[in-house]
């Protein structure tokens, strides 16, 4: 028997001494991984090498084991392909990514299985066929990688236990290999997606896109729309999943890219907003952060756990709530008429006592159910901060002060003017949900600021149109929610026009328990707003 792949490096490693067993020599017979009670393998071996016969090259890839491979000899397990970013290599996961201390982690805790992870070597190959011909990764990596992990290691041979996850490169390589081979792979896991729009691939400066996409998807030496080739466009999320062609129907499908990204969380963002009008299914995270490998390893924090429950079949919970509540209110709350509105008030412990001028948090509340019963979970999650930060907490129903024909002028105006507080816009922070959207919106695109910054939660806001006026926003909704669209224009306008903002699409939907999640995870930054200045 001549074995397909011949392995040419890290021979000192037990793990190789296990995959290069008999079952490698001509002529006898291939044991399973494991079988040999004299062999124990680590759980890491690194820069594993093989020699592909479809790219003609030593492909490398570095295996991370369960930690109980060697003992449950019978056992079959998950597998998790990790793929790396451009300039990176097989080792990187490991060297930056420090994935086995978080795979040690959520195993200990419980929240994963055991999986088996492999780490290979991907070059600069976004991880598909070169359109040429010339170096057909995918094929490589479908037709002979995966069938010999699966014949050397115990892994489950099907495509609900073949996740794919990687970040930048990796994370279109974590996409494309799902969605382009439903049959190896259901669960895929890009982080920090390195793909782009139509518009920003087209303004590419000519050698960029000759060098790290015309020469893999065509049109090198071509400009605008001529870069967009027909074997591109097939590989392009934006066309296929604009299309809706069946390919993603069945895959899972868990995004997550960082706000502060220079390009990639537009194209991000652009697509999960066209997936959600198109009702694919698909979970999709953006938080605070960069192309760093800190936002990495906190991503593969969540899509970890994501993994190991779509492997088992188990539904991935829709809705993230809030746990940081306190036990009862510190502050003293009063209620008061502005013009037939009522305004609820209320302010931190030792306000009577003080002599002092505190800040103010205006919170325009668009209830659900049971205003009073919200009220007071909102009052209790936001304790902590009114202690710490000693700010007065304003609350109010936006739809009750349009109906008495009062603005937001008049209700700082009223508050000014009955209690000790700072009078300056940075003394103000404003945070409105759902139709609280339109009066945060009127209340802070205006020549006067009253407030220096806003907090918008899963509200419909108007369309930007011109130049914003506010200082600071921060937009934050859940992504299955309905305000998706409106959310992602008012981030796409603060990137374009340099204005200082924030945004997080976390997991939830369009209730309460949404909101009170989407609060408490604002909260810090809320109280960095509330620093006297």
């Amino acid at each position: 028997m001549n074995p397909i792949f011949k392995y040419g490096m890290n021979l000192r490693t037990t793990l190789l001494l296990m995959l290069l067993s008999t079952a490698l020599l001509p002529g006898c017979k291939k044991d399973s991984p494991g079988d040999d009670p004299e062999v124990s393998p680590p759980r890491y071996t690194e820069s594993v090498s093989f020699r592909s016969n479809i790219i003609n090259t030593e492909v490398k890839f570095s295996v991370y084991l369960p930690a109980d491979y060697s003992k449950e000899k019978d056992t079959r397990y998950g597998t998790v392909y990790l793929l790396h970013g451009w300039g990176d290599n097989e080792t990187a996961w490991m060297t930056g990514g420090k994935i086995d201390a978080i795979i040690n982690r959520l195993e200990e805790s419980g929240q994963i299985d055991p999986m088996i992870y492999v780490m290979p070597q991907g070059y600069t190959s976004y991880y598909v066929n070169q359109y040429d011909g010339k170096f057909n990764y995918m094929k490589m990596f479908t037709e002979e990688l995966v069938p010999y992990i699966d014949s050397y290691l115990r892994t489950k041979t099907d495509a609900r236990h073949r996740a794919v996850m990687g970040y930048s490169m990796g994370g279109y390589g974590a996409l494309i290999l799902p969605y382009m081979n439903p049959d190896l792979f259901s669960i895929s896991v890009p982080l920090s997606m390195s793909w782009r729009t139509h518009e920003q691939y087209c303004s590419e400066p000519q050698s960029v896109w000759d060098s790290q996409w015309g020469r893999i998807f065509g049109g090198v030496g071509k400009s605008g729309m001529d870069r967009l080739t027909d074997y591109y466009l097939a590989r392009d999320p934006f066309t296929f999943f604009d299309s809706k062609q069946q390919s993603a129907s069945n895959l899972d499908l868990f995004m997550d890219c960082g706000d502060d990204e220079e390009q990639l969380s537009v194209a991000a963002v652009n697509l999960h907003d066209l997936m959600r009008d198109r009702n694919i299914p698909h979970q999709m995270r953006v938080r605070n952060g960069a192309h760093t490998w800190d936002y990495w390893r906190s991503g593969a924090t969540e899509a970890l756990p994501y993994i190991s429950e779509r492997m088992n079949d188990r539904s991935y919970s829709e809705v993230t709530k809030a746990t940081r509540f306190a036990s009862s209110v510190s502050g003293t709350r009063v209620q008061r008429s502005l013009n037939g509105a009522t305004l609820a008030i209320t302010t931190p412990s030792g306000y009577e006592s003080s002599d002092v001028k505190f800040n103010t948090v205006y919170l325009a509340y668009d209830d659900y159910a049971n205003r009073n019963s919200e009220s007071e979970q909102i009052g209790l999650l936001l304790d902590s901060l009114q202690r710490k930060k000693e700010f007065i907490l304003i609350s109010f129903d936006p739809d009750e002060l349009a109906a008495t024909s009062t603005n937001f002028e008049q209700v700082v105006a009223y508050i000014d003017a009955n209690f000790r507080t700072g009078t300056k816009d940075y003394n103000r922070v404003l945070i409105g949900n759902r139709n609280a959207g339109s009066f945060l919106w009127t209340s802070t695109d205006r020549e006067s600021a009253l407030t220096h910054a806003a907090f918008f939660f899963d509200t419909q806001t108007p369309q930007p149109t011109g130049t914003l006026r506010g200082a600071y926003y921060y937009v934050a909704t859940g992504d299955l929610g309905t305000n998706h669209a409106a959310a992602s224009a008012l981030y796409l306008a603060c990137r374009q026009q340099n204005v200082e903002h924030q945004y997080r699409i976390l997991n939830g939907t369009d209730g309460f328990d949404t909101f009170l999640y989407l609060l408490q995870e604002s909260i810090s930054t809320i109280g960095l707003k509330l620093n006297k200045h």
